[in-house]
C-alpha cells in the first residue's frame, strides 16, 4: 500500500508541477524550457513519492495522530517544491533576460533575489502542501482500517 501512495503522491505532484512550470516558463527560449520543465517535474515526483509512501505507510501502521503527519509530510514535500519552481523560474529567468548589473547595490540586491525567491517558493509550497495533506490525513483517517 505504501508504494501505491508514493506513485499516487508522484504522479500527484509532477502533475501540478508540470502545470505550473509549463504556464511559468512560456516566455523562455525553448531549449531552456524544455530543460527546466523536465528538471522540476522530476524534483516534485521524487518529493511527492516520499510523501506520499511515508503518508499511507503511517496509514497502514496506525492512526493515531495521521492528520498532523500527514500534513507535516506533505508540507515538507511542498515546500521542497516551492523552493525548486522558485528558484528555477528565478535563475531561468535572470540568466536569459538580465545583465550583470553595474552598480554595486543593484549587484547585491540581484544576489539577494535567489534567496528571498526562494523563501517566498518555499513558504507557499509549505502552506499548500499542509492543508492537502491535513485533507489527505483527513480522508485516510476515515478510510483506512483500525488497527
Amino acid at each position: 500500500m505504501w508504494f501505491a501512495g508514493g506513485l499516487g503522491g508522484a504522479t500527484a505532484s509532477a502533475y501540478v508541477s508540470y502545470v505550473f512550470s509549463t504556464a511559468g516558463t512560456a516566455n523562455l527560449p525553448e531549449a531552456v524550457r524544455v530543460v527546466t520543465i523536465a528538471i522540476l517535474v522530476a524534483v516534485a515526483a521524487g518529493a511527492g513519492f516520499l510523501a506520499g509512501a511515508a503518508i499511507f505507510r503511517r496509514a497502514r501502521r496506525e492512526r493515531l495522530r495521521l492528520v498532523s503527519f500527514a500534513s507535516l509530510a506533505a508540507a515538507t514535500a511542498g515546500g521542497i517544491i516551492g523552493l525548486s519552481q522558485a528558484l528555477a523560474l528565478t535563475i531561468a529567468y535572470l540568466a536569459n533576460y538580465s545583465t550583470w548589473p553595474s552598480d554595486r547595490l543593484d549587484q547585491v540586491l540581484l544576489l539577494l533575489s535567489y534567496p528571498v525567491f526562494g523563501a517566498l517558493g518555499l513558504s507557499i509550497g509549505a502552506l499548500v502542501g499542509m492543508a492537502l495533506g491535513a485533507a489527505l490525513g483527513i480522508v485516510l483517517r476515515v478510510v483506512s482500517p483500525a488497527r
